[in-house]
């Protein structure tokens, strides 16, 4: 390194530290209105937007990573920068469930459908089923929106993309399905999870390809 030259160091909200921090305290603080959110969902079940949300919650993120699916493969009439979007997206996909599974387990939050209290918790419980229909916390059509959304957003200069994963998010609530600080939590860590890969793989390192010996993963387009 030449002498005098100048590291520039990252600001402490894009440290690993201080990312943790920022999600565990906005996710603590979200928690003061999980009470009240979850009465006043329960209190109108037939307003227009609880019905609106509850009609796209799952539509939205399911169509996301169909789409990214379809447009991961690399080929000569695919388009790259697109192509790498869905790659990381599906990875962060797959990673966030991961993560979202086994946090749901560890933490062991009961729905606000079956309790009235938002500090139940039965770790490593049975009442809900492991992969598809787990505790509560957190949110995994959250977690799993915001983690394949996420690259498209930064790939494409898209802040606006996040609405999807906001809705979704919104819809759980509204449905009785998760407190808010569930849909707080899996915001962050589909967002994270998929910034840290997008951020490893910036410029096309890792993708999709059909061939004539059917499909391979590279290192490189």
């Amino acid at each position: 390194m030449p002498r005098g030259s100048i590291v520039a160091s990252r600001p402490w909200w894009d440290t690993t530290l201080g990312k943790t921090g920022i999600a565990l305290g906005v996710t603590a603080l979200s928690t003061l209105g999980d009470r009240e959110l979850d009465r006043w969902a329960s209190e109108h079940p037939d307003n227009d937007i609880r019905r609106v949300l509850g009609d796209t919650k799952d539509i939205l993120p399911i169509y996301a990573i169909g789409f990214a699916a379809a447009t991961s493969f690399q080929s000569p009439w695919a388009n790259e920068k697109l192509a790498h979007a869905s790659s990381v997206a599906l990875a962060a996909t797959a990673l966030t469930y991961v993560e979202t599974v086994a946090i749901k387990q560890l933490v062991g939050r009961v729905r606000p459908s079956d309790t009235n209290d938002p500090y139940e918790f039965e770790p490593f419980g049975s009442r809900y089923d492991v992969l598809l229909n787990g505790p509560s916390f957190p949110s995994g059509h959250t977690s799993l929106s915001w983690a394949v959304i996420t690259p498209y957003a930064k790939a494409y200069d898209a802040p606006w993309l996040y609405a999807i994963p906001v809705i979704s998010g919104a819809g759980r609530v509204m449905d009785d399905a998760h407190w808010l600080s569930d849909v707080v939590g899996g915001a962050f860590l589909g967002y994270y999870t998929a910034d840290f890969l997008y951020r490893h793989f910036p410029k096309g390192d890792v993708g999709m390809v059909f061939t004539g010996k059917g499909l391979m993963i590279l290192k490189q387009f």
